[in-house]
């Protein structure tokens, strides 16, 4: 299929622009905290910070809470008269925790979540040769994996504190193994799971889709639902589930949301330790089709999500052959192509994160917005993203020479310049706090010359850094607001 078939593919959805957000399962410490996997993730961040399109991942922490069986004690983290003792982080894996995963959100650009794996110390009908599933197999109660899942979220988010050094209050949930509320039996049958999340700060699900398909729900679209009390509780009938649509108002207080689509997982997954999924991103038109009909479209925008295991052992960060899933080269053909196919149909493309993908469906659900809390440690800051001031998130599009060019927010179109009025615009360009220019020029100047120059045109901008640097790695903020530029086009 050609540039321009996609490119129909895509404007059938009637859409102005796409939003890209990816969600990690980030296992960094699979086994341990130790020298060895915190270069990895230093490896990981450099990969992402360098990446087009992973530099602002949000990546579902299943953050390193030792536990273990102590029969008869009483001292510990654990649940009154429980066996199961959680904690015991040395002082120097604690700070080679902090020193590996606080740069991720102070110095780069991605957003911490919680993922976290229950399936050894919580009772299931999977078989795990181990004494702690084995105990509390035979001596645990469902209130005993629910207080103990409490006390779990409870000392994830006081790690992630200290790790981050800022309060952990707001934050997306993928479950581990995909087995939400009791989806799966064999991972999880805890039947008020939701319930848990969501007194502990949950502000929505990014599960689905699943590994394991049966787990998906039955709405194939994001939806918010009430957390009743019953395995697989998000399917019931007593849950309401309410899918959300232009004031649809679904997303109030008392509803979890939660993230589906059509798509299935291996057109999400970008885990190339997988032969199947090796196989097919060298079919990178097969899953740009299948984006572009089944993605998620609400209110003029598409929503494309993607998720992997940045930190698995199969990619070995720890050696300099290592590559992360956003680095691999087909992966990157792939996203180089959805970055073309969008610039073929006039259709921006954004990199978002979990919390702006929320806050996106929030403002066109229209219920009434929760009470406003402290700044929390996964978000990262950020300019203000409105019709006065737009960070640009790039990915941005090579286009000879020096100049670069994407897409604009449609708010910007009617006062960028145009072949009857070509230098009218009012807008600026900013680097790093620091406005750009000349403004008005011709593309062709911009591309010859650079130095920071720059041209507002219809629905794009075309640019080029005072350095000759790339934008998309160099680091730097553009940003896009109402002033008086200056220069000729």
């Amino acid at each position: 299929m050609n540039l321009d078939q996609l490119a129909d593919r895509l404007k059938r959805r009637g859409c102005r622009d796409v939003w890209y957000f990816h969600t990690d399962h980030f296992e960094p410490w699979s086994v341990r905290i130790d020298e060895a996997s915190a270069r990895a993730v230093d490896r990981m961040a450099a990969q992402a910070r360098g990446s087009s399109y992973g530099r602002r991942l949000s990546l579902f922490y299943a953050v390193f809470i030792p536990f273990h069986l102590d029969v008869g004690g009483t001292a510990g983290d654990r649940v009154p008269g429980d066996a199961i003792v959680f904690g015991g982080r040395s002082e120097n894996q604690e700070a080679l925790a902090r020193d590996a995963i606080r740069p991720l959100v102070a110095a780069d650009a991605h957003e911490m979540h919680l993922h976290v794996h229950h399936e050894f110390w919580t009772r299931n009908q999977g078989n795990y040769p181990r004494a702690i599933w084995q105990w509390v197999n035979a001596h645990g109660s469902p209130e005993d994996d629910a207080r103990r899942l409490d006390l779990h979220f409870r000392l994830c988010k006081e790690a992630i504190a200290r790790e981050t050094g800022a309060p952990f209050d707001r934050w997306g949930f993928v479950h581990g193994n995909w087995a939400l509320n009791g989806s799966d039996s064999d991972i999880c049958e805890i039947d008020d799971e939701i319930s848990i999340v969501m007194r502990n700060g949950g502000i929505g699900d990014f599960t689905f889709p699943a590994g394991r398909g049966h787990c998906d729900p039955k709405l194939e679209t994001p939806f918010a639902c009430l957390p009743v009390r019953q395995l697989r509780g998000y399917d019931r009938n007593e849950a309401d589930p309410r899918p959300i649509a232009a004031g649809s108002r679904a997303m109030t207080q008392d509803r979890y949301f939660i993230w589906n689509s059509r798509i299935k997982h291996k057109f999400s997954s970008l885990d190339y330790f997988s032969a199947g999924a090796r196989d097919l991103l060298k079919a990178p038109d097969e899953i740009l089709g299948q984006w572009f009909d089944n993605s998620v479209a609400l209110d003029g925008s598409l929503f494309i999500k993607t998720h992997a295991h940045s930190m698995n052992a199969a990619y070995r960060l720890g050696e300099p052959d290592g590559v992360i899933p956003h680095c691999y080269p087909d992966t990157v053909a792939l996203f180089d192509g959805l970055a073309r196919v969008c610039d073929r149909a006039g259709i921006a493309l954004r990199l978002a994160t979990v919390h702006e993908i929320v806050e996106r469906w929030r403002d066109v659900d229209g219920a009434p917005k929760p009470a406003a809390l402290a700044p929390a440690a996964n978000i990262p800051p950020s300019p203000p993203d409105n019709a006065l001031a737009h960070r640009l998130r790039g990915p941005f599009i090579a286009d000879g020479g020096a100049a670069w060019r994407i897409g604009i927010p449609s708010a910007f179109h009617a006062v960028t310049d145009n072949d009857e009025d070509p230098a009218r615009c009012p807008l600026r360009l900013l680097e790093d706090g620091n406005p750009l220019g000349p403004g008005h020029e011709l593309h062709q100047h911009i591309r010859d010359e650079g130095g920071g120059r720059y041209s507002f045109w219809k629905s794009g901008l075309w640019f080029s850094t005072p350095d000759g640097s790339d934008p998309n790695t160099n680091g730097r903020a553009y940003i896009v607001d109402r002033g008086d530029s200056e220069g000729r086009r």
